[in-house]
């Protein structure tokens, strides 16, 4: 198996990194079944900032810099040297603050404007039952028509792996 890299740390790697982004305050803890997934290939590296200890309550200031620091990071790492894959589950609980998903939508734009539409380093899946699959549709079909989109994290998962198998680095 290749590193797991749990924020907030860091960890020198070679080879390919799937990062893995998606919502989760309010989702499901889909970020393990990923690792499980995507573990199975021993050359490729994962990056998940789902921290190891949940917390209930709000990142401090200093945490929640660390943390987009973090997550800013290993994109880019990702989208140079691999592939960052976004999984919007439903959700299991109602987010008020902000709305469900408002970062990772927000990592989402931010990873369509690092990538070149020719080429393909983001792997999106939606659930059926995610609640803005039509926009985030539309927004990959605007900027980036060949970034696959599937509906199961399985098949997300396994879309990584293959993409990450024919990458040249």
């Amino acid at each position: 198996m290749g590193k797991i890299i749990i924020a907030p740390q860091y960890k020198d790697i070679s080879g390919p990194l799937v990062y893995i982004s998606g919502p989760i305050y309010g989702a499901p803890d889909w970020h393990s079944e990923a690792i499980g997934m995507i573990g199975i290939n021993d050359s490729v590296h994962i990056a998940s900032p789902r921290r190891a200890i949940e917390t209930n309550s709000v990142f401090s200031d200093i945490e929640m810099s660390e943390q987009i620091e973090w997550a800013d990071y290993y994109m880019k790492r990702a989208i140079m040297h691999g592939i960052v894959l976004f999984w919007f589950p439903k959700p299991i609980n109602v987010i008020e603050q902000g709305g469900y998903a408002h970062t990772s939508r927000i990592e989402l734009g931010r990873a369509m404007e690092m990538v070149d539409s020719k080429d393909i380093h983001v792997v999106v899946g939606i659930q059926d039952g995610f609640i803005d699959t039509q926009s985030i549709k539309k927004l990959l079909a605007y900027t980036n028509p060949n970034a696959p989109v599937v509906n199961t994290l399985h098949d997300a998962c396994e879309k990584a792996l293959n993409m990450c198998n024919t990458l040249v680095l």
